[in-house]
């Protein structure tokens, strides 16, 4: 397998059959968040995106995945070549780790990649801040890098999330690593194929919604003891006792009120 080249890799991919369609790059990451997470299908729309200030030579030597994550993280400072260089080392790192030219001292562990699943379609299809979405993402990446000896669920879900916004090197590694050229599994099925752990998204009496990882077997039987794993909670459990309970797609973590005699809650 060849080292990281961008061009090489547009020019591995099948041709885009439709032109780009006039959206700004926030839009067109979640349309192909939609697109691919969603619909199972990957967009056939052109990745290219026109950003004002950046010229066609910074786009030719970077590539068009480094463009688009230099415009989303860095708006203001898109034509900075220094970050252009780091977002492409960046693409290089996943490219190397998943075709195994480079190796990462860091241990895979799924529920890292099921939480920042959940925590990334909040951003994008919630809140509609993909560059949230992409930090969401690296630090995944990071904490718990992809391998080819992974299992095959594992590497489709980093694969993924990432291509809405480097598609390029998504649309690649789907096709030439997974073999898969139409039809994908959708996101949430592919989320429940890990059968040990899952994702589950916990809002906190005037703390805010999190997305954390537990096991999926402790969970179903004391969910309590799940997340006592986590040292916020530990914590937590020395000001009283909490309450969990299934809220829409949440999970609402309460402090339980002290009772009177009668069963009734004190005021």
């Amino acid at each position: 397998m060849n080292r990281y080249n961008p061009h090489h890799l547009q020019n591995h991919c099948p041709e885009w059959s439709k032109s780009p369609v006039g959206l700004s790059l926030p839009e067109d990451c979640l349309h192909r968040a939609f697109s691919v997470w969603v619909d199972g299908v990957p967009s056939q729309v052109s990745p290219e995106v026109t950003v004002v200030g950046i010229g066609p030579d910074l786009r030719q030597e970077y590539g068009i995945d480094a463009t688009r994550l230099n415009c989303l993280v860095s708006p203001d400072h898109a034509s900075d070549e220094a970050l252009f260089e780091g977002h492409w080392r960046w693409l290089a790192k996943v490219y190397h780790q998943i075709t195994g030219l480079e190796k990462s001292s860091r241990t895979w562990t799924p529920g890292i990649w099921l939480a920042a699943a959940g925590q990334m379609q909040d951003y994008l299809f919630k809140e509609r801040k993909p560059e949230v979405a992409l930090a969401a993402l690296r630090k995944a990446w990071n904490e718990a890098p992809l391998s080819p000896k992974l299992p095959r669920n594992g590497l489709l879900l980093g694969i993924l999330l990432l291509e809405p916004f480097a598609p390029i090197l998504g649309r690649f590694l789907l096709e030439e690593i997974l073999a898969l050229k139409s039809t994908i599994p959708p996101l949430n099925k592919l989320l429940e194929s890990f059968s040990d752990v899952q994702g589950i998204c916990v809002t906190i009496e005037r703390g805010g919604r999190h997305w954390l990882w537990v096991d999926r077997k402790r969970w179903d039987e004391a969910p309590a003891r799940a997340l006592s794993r986590y040292q916020w909670f530990q914590s937590l459990q020395k000001f009283g006792d909490w309450e969990i309970q299934r809220m829409d797609d949440t999970w609402n973590l309460h402090r339980r009120q002290p009772r009177e005699n009668n069963g009734k809650p004190q005021s």
